[in-house]
């Protein structure tokens, strides 16, 4: 495969048995995956909805939902066709006893035979990008990276110790792990994978000192959030209410 070939993924394991504790209260009755994008107060279109439905854009036909806290929660899901893809879970019995990422990916691996390409990501990424787009990039697995944005504004200041300006939240010169990454053989990143725990601290590094891993960085204008804390959540209130992308929009059951 040559490094501008892009092959079709019909697949998707997506990580959503975090406990979401940043989001408290929100997430003490209700796991991350499932906020709804319509309001706090409202029900309906959650963050796993807009996910299944970018992963339908760029071609996947079935996901599998990697579940632990609040499994119970996902019924509606499990073993269902939704938003146009079919959906099956595999859950860690023992949410007191977490798997870490790696290891949930490997339980689903295992617990349904699943093998082949595939998209892996986390179950709290809300972005516009065109999953379709994503390319191997030659390389076992590629890690979709964000530009990293100041979260603060920056002053500037010459070497003469005058402030020369201002800058509102730039955009910094770093990339970061954008949650959402292609797997070009699921079983070969299990024989990469024995032993470990955590996707991004461990399976990654071992295939980066490789030369196995590979990046695809989005649009600099294309909306990325991860939600983790409730200014997050906001701000993909805000963005999906701007774009009307939920308006008339209702989970499938």
């Amino acid at each position: 495969m040559t490094s501008d070939t892009i092959v079709t993924i019909d697949l998707a394991i997506i990580l959503a048995g975090g406990r979401g504790l940043r989001l408290r209260p929100l997430t003490e009755e209700t796991p991350k995956p499932l906020l709804s994008l319509l309001g706090r107060d409202r029900i309906g279109y959650t963050i796993l909805d807009w996910q299944l439905d970018r992963l339908r854009a760029a071609g996947v036909r079935r996901a599998v939902l990697a579940i632990s806290y609040m499994a119970e929660k996902f019924s509606r899901y499990c073993g269902r066709e939704v938003r146009g893809i079919r959906v099956d879970c595999s859950s860690n019995e023992d949410p007191e006893r977490p798997l870490g990422t790696w290891g949930a990916v490997e339980r689903a691996i295992e617990d349904l035979s699943l093998g082949g390409p595939a998209f892996v990501l986390n179950g709290d990424i809300v972005t516009d990008a065109d999953l379709g787009e994503m390319p191997g990039v030659g390389r076992l697995a590629t890690i979709m990276v964000v530009r990293m944005r100041s979260p603060y504004g920056i002053v500037d200041v010459g070497m003469d110790g005058l402030v020369l300006g201002f800058r509102e939240k730039p955009v910094l010169p770093f990339l970061m792990n954008g949650g959402i990454y292609r797997v070009e053989d699921l079983g070969e990143l299990a024989e990469w994978g024995r032993g470990f725990s955590s996707l991004e601290n461990e399976v990654f590094p071992t295939l980066a000192h490789a030369g196995l891993l590979g990046a695809w960085p989005i649009r600099e204008d294309a909306f990325w959030r991860s939600v983790d804390t409730m200014k997050d959540y906001q701000e993909v209130l805000e963005y999906v209410a701007s774009r009307g992308y939920a308006k008339d929009t209702i989970t499938q059951s």
